[in-house]
């Protein structure tokens, strides 16, 4: 919906963004097919392998997910205890590098660097 489309992953041209950047939708887009192809070809579920692979970066202790019912609940807390292979976690970083790095080092996903609230 529109309203969810105010990161920098969008236009700064879009209705609601404070951004004021290009956005990067095509390579978001295409991130989330790559990585919508991965799931189906490893038949991991997106949200696993999401949480699984945030799980698996160095430093990386937990992880804060939100639920609107307990069967959310009771999916993110089986996601916690997925262990991705190597390959996988491989794959995942060549499909993402792309979007991280049109995104840059700016960790405020709804601010450009001059008006980033991350400091």
């Amino acid at each position: 919906p529109a309203p969810r489309r105010r990161t920098r992953h969008f236009s700064g041209n879009r209705e609601s963004v404070k951004h004021g950047e290009q956005g990067h939708e095509e390579v978001t887009m295409t991130t989330i097919t790559g990585l919508k192809s991965l799931s189906e070809e490893s038949q991991i579920p997106m949200s696993d392998m999401a949480t699984a692979w945030i799980l698996a970066q160095p430093g990386i202790t937990s992880v804060v997910i939100g639920s609107t019912d307990p069967e959310q609940v009771y999916r993110s807390v089986h996601a916690a205890t997925v262990e991705l292979p190597d390959d996988i976690k491989a794959k995942i970083n060549e499909i993402t590098r792309p979007l991280m790095e049109a995104l840059g080092p700016n960790l405020d996903m709804w601010a450009n660097q001059e008006n980033s609230r991350i400091r």
